[in-house]
């Protein structure tokens, strides 16, 4: 399957050209945590992940689903004092 993913922040240097939006081909029954994890990203932190326009939550990621075509956003945390 076929998904298109957007990344912002620090985290976008794991996928080279991903702020703009690239298509990943996956794996049928791939989960957010399972593309997380191919993508390298630390486990250890929060992302915001929306997928077509809907905001995931967090304990949710190993039980949704992508599916061919989803529109998948990942924000890295911001932090500041």
């Amino acid at each position: 399957m076929d998904v298109t993913l957007k990344m912002s922040g620090l985290i976008a240097r794991y996928v080279p050209g991903s702020a703009a939006g690239t298509t990943m081909h996956l794996l049928d029954g791939t989960t957010i945590s399972g593309l997380m994890a191919r993508l390298g990203l630390p486990g250890d932190e929060t992302h915001l992940v929306i997928v077509n326009d809907s905001t995931i939550a967090k304990q949710r990621y190993g039980t949704h689903v992508l599916s061919d075509g989803d529109r998948i956003s990942i924000v890295s945390p911001l932090k500041g004092g």
